[in-house]
């Protein structure tokens, strides 16, 4: 049974054909999503680098809404992906069409530039915050303080990618599954 689906996102309205298929492993229809590459022609530089701005704007948002998602217990701890994951979905990608592949890697670069900028210690946005300290209160942070501060972070840190690493190894499967279940589609 094929469903005519419409989406509209602001003055953009479009139909698109559904197919439910039949997952007989749990006994249910099961419908999969296929994100697709937005394809648009540039007639300028100017254009494009609105365009440019717009999607990496966009880009922006969806990290900090992922973030805001593991705090609010919408995603877990789990769905995170590491060097593993990311080679995986790459991979996949780079089958399915060079576009993808390169928007992938595109949101990657943004991903890691935003996570970067946190105000963490250890990552550059920790940095920025010890130097706007220095700025408004015009003395250094304590070298003690700022070495223990990091020390903490860097092993916090470390235990984090350990996990992923962990987790991305344990998902393998799953995530094979997954992304032959959307290459048969």
């Amino acid at each position: 049974v094929n469903y005519n689906l419409t989406i509209s996102r602001g003055d953009y309205v479009t139909d698109v054909l559904i197919q439910p298929y039949f997952d007989a492993e749990y006994q249910l229809y099961r419908l999969g999503i296929l994100l697709d590459v937005e394809r648009f022609s540039i007639a300028s530089l100017s254009n494009a680098l609105v365009k440019g701005v717009q999607l990496t704007g966009m880009s922006i948002a969806m990290v900090f809404k992922s973030v805001a998602m593991l705090f609010d217990g919408t995603a877990s701890i789990n769905d995170l992906s590491g060097p593993v994951g990311i080679v995986q979905m790459a991979s996949f990608q780079l089958s399915e069409n060079v576009a993808s592949f390169f928007n992938l890697i595109a949101f990657i670069s943004i991903t890691l530039g935003v996570m970067n900028l946190l105000p963490i210690p250890v990552l550059d946005g920790g940095h920025l915050v010890l130097l706007i300290y220095e700025a408004l209160f015009k003395r250094p942070v304590p070298a003690k303080f700022v070495q223990v501060v990091n020390g903490l972070f860097v092993v916090c840190l470390i235990g984090i990618m350990a996990f992923v690493l962990v987790n991305d190894i344990l998902q393998w499967t799953n995530r094979v599954d997954l992304l032959q279940g959307l290459n048969s589609k």
